[in-house]
């Protein structure tokens, strides 16, 4: 006797049910373990960006070297630090300003590797002329047309005059560290300094031992310490290209002097100067190290050499090398790369 055929709906019934998706369980756990593999190669995707814009920025400082030789080779010297030619200006820092500007926002790293977020502010410009705008033609940036027999900005306060207020507008990428956070100025920025020296008169804080100073006219035959071991421009956190007070960055000197016979206190690297306001009056900025500025022009904060990178700053040196210099090199090292003529011996592996 034949046995009875189960309905067709009875053994579909009895077979396994086939699943056909993930359960919530499945879901987080996968999301969970995608969430870990990101966590652990988010600091590598940033390092190697890191590393992309350091090595940008060794090409721009590379770019200002061969500019810098270029104009060397037609003016036989490098272009002076800056050009003293309004009342004010002395040995000791370019004249005061004539207008300010919109300074824009930063982030900037501190010695200890704390960061300094800095509000807009009214920056004091300067009306003295740099190495940064006499290498615009080296730099391709003739675009620029600036006009050094008008000044930058109208003193009364009143509209800036042409042309020169619209010139320098123009930004210029190979002045800027890719690393670097400045945004929203008026003027175009530059994160890259001369190097004036180390040590200071101790008696009228001018220094200009380093081959960038007021009217300097440093050539390769007065660079004596070796040109493999001579600093001529070095990465900084903040400037503009078209102001005198951005020109140049002093290494603080690093050996014993009177009259306490010890070596300067402040640090080689990220050492930014407190932001202050004074009365109108002649800066005392760059080489002696204080904040100056004017009580109707805005102000500015000096800014030794550094850079956005964690662990080290970029350097063009006067054999037309670019190189990065680690901030934990010994002081007095870095303070004789800075000079051109103290008759230091510096080896080549710092």
């Amino acid at each position: 006797m034949k046995g009875c055929a189960l309905p067709r709906s009875s053994r579909a019934a009895d077979a396994p049910s086939v699943r056909t998706g993930f359960t919530l369980i499945e879901l987080l756990v996968v999301m969970a373990i995608i969430a870990v593999l990101a966590a652990l190669l988010l600091p590598a995707v940033n390092a190697a960006r890191e590393a992309a814009r350091r090595s940008q920025c060794l090409n721009n400082i590379r770019q200002i070297n061969l500019a810098a030789a270029n104009y060397l080779g037609s003016n036989r010297s490098y272009p002076s630090g800056w050009i003293c030619s309004n009342p004010g200006c002395s040995a000791l820092s370019p004249a005061a300003s004539t207008y300010s500007t919109a300074s824009g926002t930063g982030q900037f790293r501190f010695p200890d590797k704390t960061i300094l977020s800095m509000a807009p502010t009214d920056y004091a410009i300067s009306p003295d002329w740099s190495w940064q705008a006499f290498l615009l033609p080296q730099m391709d940036a003739g675009n620029a047309a600036i006009d050094y027999r008008q000044v930058k900005g109208n003193p009364s306060g009143a509209q800036p005059l042409p042309p020169n207020p619209a010139s320098l507008t123009v930004k210029i990428s190979a002045y800027v560290c890719p690393s670097a956070t400045g945004q929203g100025a008026t003027i175009g920025y530059c994160t890259y300094k001369g190097c004036v020296g180390s040590k200071k008169d101790p008696s009228t804080g001018i220094c200009n031992d380093g081959a960038f100073y007021m009217n300097s006219s440093t050539s390769d035959r007065t660079i004596k310490d070796g040109s493999t071991t001579t600093i001529l421009f070095g990465e900084s956190q903040f400037g503009f290209w078209g102001d005198a007070l951005s020109a140049v960055a002093r290494v603080p000197y690093a050996f014993p002097q009177p009259p306490t016979n010890q070596p300067e206190a402040r640090p080689s690297f990220d050492w930014i100067g407190p932001n202050a306001q004074t009365a109108p009056q002649a800066s005392a900025g760059p080489t002696a190290d204080v904040l100056t500025g004017s009580g109707t022009q805005g102000i500015y904060m000096l800014f030794g050499f550094g850079s956005a990178h964690v662990d080290v700053a970029n350097f063009a040196m006067a054999d037309g090398s670019a190189r990065p210099i680690g901030k934990s090199i010994n002081p007095q090292i870095f303070s004789q790369l800075a000079t051109i003529a103290s008759g230091e011996k510096v080896g080549d592996d710092f």
